[in-house]
């Protein structure tokens, strides 16, 4: 037909969107071939429990031929909930469903807000203190996971990396402070102890005159 440039099936000559994406598979195509190379002859590490953004890699991937899982979080954005869906849910399970829905990191603002728009029933007069000491509660059980920018689920982490987390979060092992109270304890234990008598002075025998 006349005054068609192009036929069907075929791609524009000048396509900037086009062009961009021929690049950036070229540059990732590099990219896999370079991570095969390296990984064949044990120059990469295993990936397992790494984060890189949303994506989370789990299970093997060392090498070259292996497989591995990536889990990729939902992009930033409303999340669009049900009408009244935690209206006969307890706060902690609340928690759990609002954040499987969510399938990202939530911060306590966003959780609190998310429950009360869901329908939560509370008769908590500070529901602020509540829902953080539930949080933290969960955490503990192993349930959460806590980071810089909000919470999720646990079991949405490979267990190599809840356990790497597990570790960073243990309060630090106060020896300095152990060894300055001995240290206290040792100098009162000293003061306290009874001063050793000093020695009577020896008496002089008596001379006696015999007339």
């Amino acid at each position: 037909m006349e005054g068609v440039s192009t036929m069907a099936g075929e791609k524009p000559e000048t396509d900037p969107f086009l062009t961009a994406l021929e690049v950036k598979i070229a540059a990732l195509q590099q990219l896999r071939e370079s991570y095969i190379a390296a990984a064949s002859v044990g120059a990469i590490g295993p990936v397992s429990g790494l984060e890189i953004g949303n994506v989370v890699v789990s299970g093997g991937g060392s090498a070259a031929g292996t497989s591995s899982t990536v889990g990729v979080g939902a992009s930033t954005g409303p999340i669009e909930l049900p009408t009244g869906v935690f209206r006969d849910k307890g706060l902690a399970d609340a928690i759990r469903m609002y954040l499987s829905i969510a399938k990202r990191k939530q911060t306590q603002k966003e959780i609190k807000a998310a429950l009360m728009e869901g329908g939560l029933a509370t008769t908590a007069e500070f529901f602020d203190a509540t829902l953080a000491g539930t949080l933290h509660r969960m955490k503990r059980k192993g349930e959460l996971l806590q980071f810089k920018d909000g919470w999720d689920l646990a079991e949405s982490y490979p267990e190599s990396f809840r356990q790497r987390m597990a570790q960073s979060s243990d309060p630090p092992k106060r020896r300095r402070k152990r060894k300055a109270v001995k240290r206290a304890d040792k100098g009162q234990a000293q003061k306290a102890a009874p001063t050793k008598p000093e020695k009577a002075a020896t008496e002089q025998p008596t001379l006696r005159v015999v007339s």
